[in-house]
């Protein structure tokens, strides 16, 4: 047994509803899935560009720093404490020394080597943690440290405290020390070079800090040099700090950390508790541990996860030109880095929220307009399909298509309605004039002709005769003028018979033709005919029916007769049907009447002593019951008698002596 599948159907206005408010959601998360790759997009391409910019601005920092001292140093080696021989000669130029120091905020220490061993350095003491580490006494702006290697070779270190005047305040008893410029980096790098050189970033020896020296041979081996601490750019690149989580740090070829906004982890213990500058894995940031142990110190694109978040980052390599090579690490976490796309994203989606709240409605309102008129055509549908005409009320609707559809079934309804009005009026109506009449009526007001000719075939199926004419103004008018129709004429109103479909055909009044006179019958100068074949069940033409319209155009035009031409030919099939069937009920009711005139005569012809006198009583019979139906007096007040009763009188008059037959 097959089971049916049943399938759920939902109400149009849910439907329309349910597709747009989708539609608009769909758009949105597009619209706001888009809106945020594309400003995610360039973000992370901000973020690339801020890098390079990050760059730029430190080389810019670093170059602003050197190259002033470097000109410092260029005046100074004009001076006398190049070729000073003794602490007393020296000290004539402490104050030239700390006016220099004092210009160049960057610079911790100008410092002088000499070829016998010597050193001279005079350093600002510009913070607390200074002042501390080199025991300075109150007051101090200042310190000087001398070292004398003597005769024997020994080395003493002397240092002398400043005040801002310049005038000595302080001076340690000279201590031993074992350093000797001439072992440094910076003076054989000088000694190497005809011009300025810059080392690579080292720990100052005295400060404990980070830094690059940049030095120039004097003379015979005098090399006068300028510490630069990197701690001002500590300080800069913590400007950049795009989020709360980025990192950023400036890192030599070596991986040691140069610069870091926390200055303090910048310096680390060794193993052999020494102190030295920290790497990158050693600055106690958990993202940096992770990042120093494969890093390599070059140019490249930072993309890795870690701790459960997506990064982005970049090394740059911030100095060039001779220069030594110092590389800016910068990572920030993305969701940090997009947290303005994820805002806008998020309001976007408000955005979009709000638009489908404001939707809903205007949707559910459109939604019913569209749907209302469907609703109430699927009502007039089921009362067509109960054959129930009685409403009147056409829906409307703003849709094209749907007023069109509301227009066809009001035509629809109209039509069937008439229809079925038509059939029951017809199987009611006994008179086959009266029932030609009414076909002819119907027919003319269902197709909007100005009028209707129904020519029939005689009992001799050789002429067409005029049966009925009717205007649409005049109503029923006289067929005499019209003349008879042979059958076998190959043109007009005969030959439009014969065929299947409709024909269309053409009078006008003073040409010659068949039907010359119908357009003056109507009052008209000329006239269209759509002539309808009547056939009857064997297929055989019983008459046709025609169509009139006023002028010789009119009537034709397909589109104001598509709709009707259908329905009134199949009509005309039903109207042939109809009159068929009342031709044979009146042959048959003929017969009946011819056969009880036959047995009455047969009973006045035996007894020639009655006198007709079965003739004579249904003629006796019909005066009686005339008068009857005539008189006002009381016991035959509103005593009348319709046609069935009339037949019945006279069938009953003319049979009340049937049983004398022998």
């Amino acid at each position: 047994m097959n089971k049916q599948i049943v399938t759920r159907r939902y109400p149009l206005h849910l439907t329309i509803s349910a597709l747009f408010i989708t539609l608009v959601v769909l758009l949105g998360m597009v619209l706001s899935w888009q809106n945020y790759s594309k400003t995610s997009a360039i973000i992370l391409s901000s973020a690339d560009q801020m890098y390079d910019q990050v760059t730029r601005e430190l080389l810019l920092d670093i170059k602003a720093t050197y190259r002033p001292v470097g000109d410092t140093l260029g005046l100074l080696a004009r001076t006398s404490l190049v070729h000073a021989t003794s602490l007393a000669e020296r000290l004539e130029s402490v104050a030239l020394l700390s006016e220099a120091l004092r210009n160049e905020p960057a610079v911790t220490g100008i410092q002088t080597g000499y070829p016998n061993g010597d050193f001279f350095i005079v350093r600002p003491l510009t913070d607390s943690v200074l002042r501390q580490r080199f025991e300075a006494p109150d007051g101090a702006g200042f310190m000087a440290d001398h070292i004398d290697t003597g005769a024997s070779g020994k080395r003493q270190l002397t240092r002398i405290f400043f005040g801002d005047d310049m005038q000595e305040i302080a001076r340690n008893l000279p201590v031993k020390t074992d350093y000797d410029p001439r072992l440094r980096d910076w003076y054989m790098q000088a000694l190497d070079s005809t011009g300025l050189i810059l080392t690579e970033p080292y720990l100052f020896y005295f400060m404990k800090m980070a830094g690059l020296t940049l030095a120039r041979e004097v003379d015979n081996g005098v090399v006068i040099g300028s510490d630069v601490t990197l701690a001002r750019l500590s300080e800069s690149i913590g400007r950049y700090r795009v989020t709360p989580g980025t990192e950023i740090v400036l890192f030599g070829t070596d991986g040691r950390a140069l610069a870091y906004p926390d200055t303090g982890k910048l310096l680390q213990m060794s193993d052999d508790n020494s102190l030295g500058m920290a790497r990158l894995s050693e600055l106690g940031s958990p993202v940096l541990r992770f990042l120093g142990k494969d890093l390599k110190a070059e140019p490249q694109s930072l993309k890795f996860e870690f701790d459960n978040r997506a990064w982005e980052g970049a090394v740059r390599r911030i100095t060039r030109d001779g220069i030594p090579d110092i590389y800016v690490l910068m990572a920030s976490p993305l969701d940090e880095l997009l947290a303005e796309a994820v805002a806008i994203r998020k309001q976007s989606f408000m955005v979009m929220l709000i638009i489908i709240l404001m939707t809903v409605p205007v949707v559910w309102f459109m939604a019913q307009r569209i749907a209302g008129p469907i609703r109430k055509l699927a009502a007039v549908a089921g009362q067509i399909n109960r054959f129930d005409f009685s409403s009147s009320t056409q829906p409307r609707s703003f849709v094209s298509e749907v007023d069109e559809l509301s227009q066809v079934m009001e035509l629809m309804k109209t039509t069937i309605g008439q229809f079925m009005t038509l059939i029951t009026s017809l199987a009611s109506e006994q008179n086959f004039d009266s029932l030609l009449a009414r076909i002819s009526r119907e027919t003319m007001l269902i197709s909007r002709a100005d009028g209707v000719l129904v020519y029939l075939v005689d009992e001799d199926e050789t002429f067409l005769e005029p049966a009925i004419l009717y205007d649409a103004n005049r109503g029923k008018l006289p067929v005499e003028p019209l003349p008879r129709l042979p059958m076998d004429a190959e043109q007009g109103l005969a030959a439009a018979s014969g065929k299947q479909e409709s024909s269309v055909l053409r009078a006008s009044a003073g040409q010659p033709g068949e039907l010359d006179m119908l357009p003056e019958l109507l009052g008209e100068t000329a006239l269209t005919l759509i002539a309808l074949p009547l056939r009857n069940r064997q297929e055989e033409v019983i008459g046709v029916l025609s169509l009139l319209y006023q002028g010789v155009e009119a009537g034709t035009d397909a589109g104001q007769q598509r709709d009707h031409i259908a329905f009134i030919q199949a009509l005309s099939g039903f109207a042939a049907v109809s009159l068929e069937s009342r031709q044979l009920l009146m042959m048959q009711q003929a017969l009946l009447d011819a056969f009880i005139k036959l047995i009455a005569g047969a009973i006045d012809a035996k007894s020639p002593y009655t006198g007709g006198h079965c003739q004579r009583v249904p003629e006796l019979t019909k005066m009686l019951a005339q008068a009857a139906c005539d008189s006002s007096d009381p016991p035959f007040r509103g005593f009348d008698l319709d046609e069935k009763q009339w037949e019945a009188v006279d069938i009953a008059s003319w049979l009340h002596d049937c049983g004398k037959v022998t």
